[in-house]
């Protein structure tokens, strides 16, 4: 892959012979991310940007688990992931990580 040019403020990854990469070729189908000018009515989680709607169609269940596993990888470089589990068993039991999305950053539901 090369990284070459710009679209608006995006950079636009290109492949060795200069054409746009697919990058469904990575994520293999795990996370499709759609875009809308209209507010979805159909989304698991919408982001205004921009006057663009990006967001995760609620039906996509393999988009939706790939975002929380994000959320949780997110939360445990941030520092800010709890051990959950019955009280008095610390340390002898695997902590269970939170799986939400931060409110700051996303819009969920009842769109």
């Amino acid at each position: 892959m090369i990284s070459t040019g710009t679209a608006g403020r995006v950079t636009v990854t290109r492949d060795a012979a200069g054409r746009p990469f697919d990058w469904q070729l990575v994520t293999e189908g795990l996370l499709a991310i759609k875009s809308s000018p209209e507010r979805p009515e159909n989304a698991a989680v919408a982001v205004n940007y921009r006057n663009s709607w990006f967001y995760i169609d609620d039906s996509d269940l393999d988009s939706k688990s790939t975002f929380s596993l994000l959320g949780q990888i997110y939360q445990l470089q941030a520092g800010s992931a709890k051990r959950a589990g019955p009280e008095g068993v610390e340390g002898r039991m695997p902590g269970i990580i939170s799986t939400s999305t931060p409110a700051c950053c996303f819009q969920t539901g009842g769109l």
